[in-house]
Formats: C-alpha cells, sequence, structure tokens
C-alpha cells in the first residue's frame, strides 16, 4: 500500500517489507550485556533464509518451482560457538495463508533431539537473552486474524542515513555511518493472543518510503509495561523508489532489568557473490554438516 490509509494497510506493508536478498547468508555474532555493560555472553552462528515467493533479485524468478504460492520464505539458525550450544539450530517455515501456523522445529545438541516448537515456545527468550524469535528483524512472526491495528501519528526520529553506494562499497564501516532526521509512523499493534508473551507492540516505521521499513519496535508485557525496546540499526542503500540493499544491527533491550543483547549482522549478500542457499539447509541433518 504506497498510501496506507489505515492500520491494517500499514501492518501489511511492515509484514511484506523488503527482508534482504531472496537468498540470504548471514554471520551474525550474538552478544549479551549485563546491566552494567559487561560482556556476559557471546554467540557465534549461521542465519540464512530462503524465499518461495516475491523472487526478483535472484533465480529462481518468481518462485520456487512447484511452491504453488504454499510457502513464504524458510528461515535457519544454527549456533558454532561456543562449544557447550554448538549444533543447537531452529528451523522455521513460514506460510503464505495468515491461517496457518508456521512450522518450527529446533534441534538441541545436549538431549541430540528435535523438538517441535508452538506459537508459545517462540516467544521463549533466544538462548538466554532479551530478544525472542519473533524480535528479529524487530517483526519475524506474522500477521495473525486476531490482531488489532491502530496508526498513532507521525513523529520525526533520529534515523541511520542513507547512503548512496552500492553496500559492498562500505563494507567493512559500521553501520552507524551517518544520522539523520526522518519522519516515522508509529503504529500500534494489540497481539489478542493469550499464548503470545507481549500484550501489544509499536512499530516506528518509514514514513516517506512506505515500504514497511521498521526501525525501532518497543514491546510491552501483559501489564500494560514497557519491557522490551528493539533497534534495528539500517544501513540503506537506496534508489529513488527503491530499496535495494540494508546493513542490519539489532539491538534489544530490557527496560525492566537493564539487561541488553546485540545482534550484529555480516550480511552476505547473494546478488553480488552468487550465494544459493540449498534446499538441505533447512534440515536438521543438512545444518550439523556445516558445524563439522
Amino acid at each position: 500500500f504506497p498510501k496506507p490509509e489505515n492500520g491494517a494497510e500499514l501492518a501489511w506493508n511492515a509484514y511484506r517489507r523488503y527482508q534482504g536478498p531472496r537468498d540470504f547468508l548471514a554471520r551474525p555474532t550474538y552478544l549479551l550485556f549485563s546491566k552494567s555493560g559487561k560482556l556476559e555472553r557471546s554467540f557465534i552462528n549461521f542465519f540464512f533464509k530462503k524465499f518461495f515467493t516475491n523472487r526478483g533479485d535472484v533465480p529462481p524468478v518468481p518462485e520456487i518451482p512447484g511452491n504453488n504460492g504454499e510457502i513464504s520464505v524458510k528461515i535457519a539458525m544454527l549456533i558454532l560457538e561456543p562449544f557447550d550450544v554448538k549444533g543447537f539450530s531452529f528451523i522455521r517455515t513460514v506460510y503464505e495463508d495468515i491461517y496457518k501456523n508456521d512450522d518450527v522445529f529446533s534441534y538441541l545438541p545436549a538431549l541430540r533431539r528435535i523438538r517441535r516448537l508452538t506459537g508459545k515456545d517462540v516467544c521463549d527468550p533466544v538462548l538466554g537473552s532479551d530478544s525472542i524469535y519473533d524480535d528479529f528483524e524487530n517483526w519475524q512472526g506474522k500477521i495473525k486474524p486476531g490482531m488489532k491495528f491502530r496508526i498513532l501519528g507521525t513523529k520525526d526520529f533520529l534515523t541511520p542515513a542513507y547512503i548512496t553506494e552500492p553496500l559492498h562499497v562500505v563494507k567493512g564501516k559500521s553501520f552507524q555511518i551517518d544520522w539523520e532526521i526522518r519522519p516515522l509512523d508509529l503504529l500500534e499493534i494489540q497481539m489478542n493472543d493469550p499464548e503470545h508473551v507481549y500484550l501489544k507492540r509499536i512499530f516506528y516505521m518509514d514514513n516517506e518510503s512506505r515500504m514497511g521499513i521498521t526501525y525501532y519496535a518497543d514491546g510491552y508485557d501483559m501489564k500494560g509495561r514497557l519491557w522490551r525496546g528493539g533497534t534495528c540499526g539500517n544501513v540503506q542503500y537506496i534508489e529513488p523508489g527503491h530499496w535495494i540493499q540494508n546493513w542490519v544491527t539489532g539491538i534489544y533491550r530490557d527496560q525492566l532489568t537493564g539487561h541488553s543483547s546485540v545482534l550484529d549482522f555480516d550480511l552476505v549478500n547473494s546478488v553480488l557473490h552468487e550465494v544459493r542457499i540449498p534446499m538441505e539447509w533447512f534440515t536438521v541433518r543438512g545444518l550439523l554438516k556445516q558445524c563439522r
């Protein structure tokens, strides 16, 4: 919706936002910090996604053959370090049908067991961090029929600035290259789900592009308290009317305890490096091969 007129249309823009190349691989470092700012623990992992529909930059275009509009995207995460959790993996299949729940599986190396996760389980903290799986990229969940949406208005916020060079030119610099004041739409989402950890969420979305990019997100607990605050810092390489690439760092803060987690992405661009994510990587056996 280039000109959303209500909360539902704005929410759909956020859900259908540009999320990087249609096949992409990242090697993030996840850092957990105490209230005093002391580094408590860190994880190194593979994170990758393969879009099955709406493919435009990586063959096959526009859809994976045989998908027939069923699967939207597959997401996988594999922990490489430290040793005590090496091999922990998470696989999620998101369906186009908003009435169909995601299929989510996790492999626990300590138990050597595959566990199927429910909607409640994906609200658990990721490896003891300050984010849940749905917090990744500020919103990795999906629109569900029971949600209620409302636009709270538009305000100016300080955001990472657009850049004019392709991403590979600025690779190696901090994502915080420069800052600028931009108008952001405030979208309130009432979850209306007793199994979800949040009563509501507020997304701070780019107002000028109308393409659903969400810079910040707040999550409120069931008592209505501000609980988790998320920042998805983007360096955007942009051409007029088009989002091309972005460089992302996620910062998640527990507002009640003061504990923080930082997810620092090193994005491998599939277009520049001709990365193709094989289907077997979305199986536990295929993931474990990457650990060896």
